[in-house]
């Protein structure tokens, strides 16, 4: 058994992208850790739901705790980092500084990240994860890594492999965590706000997409 961690930038990222790959290592055994990298604060959407910006970043943060507990990860090994990053702003540095931070506590962990390929239509919070997480490769600090493609994007990527999920009702659960909307119970359904497209095509075809680190 591994301990693994799967490094989200932005919330809903673990789930459209990662969701498959997670629930299918859950289902081998291995001990599997979501980590988040940024509070989510600048998202257009924000004004759709009449939240100030804090409560805005609560509510998000709450969809990825319900998204990671749909798909089976314990609350104890869901992790969001404590520092003020907000969405679109993440540098490699504040990527690397994170990723670090969890591998002092969990030396020799498997870390699947987001892809550092620069193809068309990416976010930047993206490729700086997946720079960061190279980079660390590089110098040694990952010894194991994949690296993610986002699924509507994977036809401009190379090199791709692909896995499917072992376990479709988790991770329809999981997209639910992201558009099911409840006001009265403090739901908001933030990420099928935000990207509807991708919720709608993650519904119809559960893949993750990932490589392999470049030599």
């Amino acid at each position: 058994m591994a301990v693994i961690v799967f490094v989200a930038p932005h919330q809903d990222d673990e789930t459209l992208s990662m969701g498959p790959s997670i629930r299918r290592h859950l289902d081998a055994g291995h001990e599997v850790h979501t980590l988040l990298l940024t509070n989510g604060i600048n998202s257009a959407i924000r004004g759709q739901t009449g939240l100030t910006r804090p409560a805005f970043s609560a509510a998000r943060d709450d969809e990825f705790r319900r998204a990671c507990a749909a798909l089976g990860v314990p609350a104890e090994q869901v992790h969001i980092t404590r520092h003020s990053t907000p969405d679109g702003a993440l540098t490699q540095q504040a990527a690397d500084d994170a990723m670090s931070a969890f591998l002092e506590q969990y030396p020799g962990a498997w870390v699947k990240a987001y892809s550092q390929q620069q193809v068309e239509g990416r976010h930047a919070d993206h490729v700086n994860c997946g720079a960061a997480a190279v980079a660390m490769a590089r110098r040694g600090s990952i010894t194991n890594l994949r690296l993610y493609a986002e699924p509507w994007l994977a036809s401009k990527f190379t090199g791709l492999a692909s896995e499917r999920s072992t376990n479709d009702a988790a991770v329809l659960a999981a997209c639910d965590a992201y558009t099911v909307v409840d006001r009265a119970a403090g739901r908001y359904g933030i990420g099928g706000l935000s990207v509807p497209d991708a919720f709608a095509q993650f519904r119809r075809d559960r893949t993750s997409y990932y490589h392999f680190p470049p030599a």
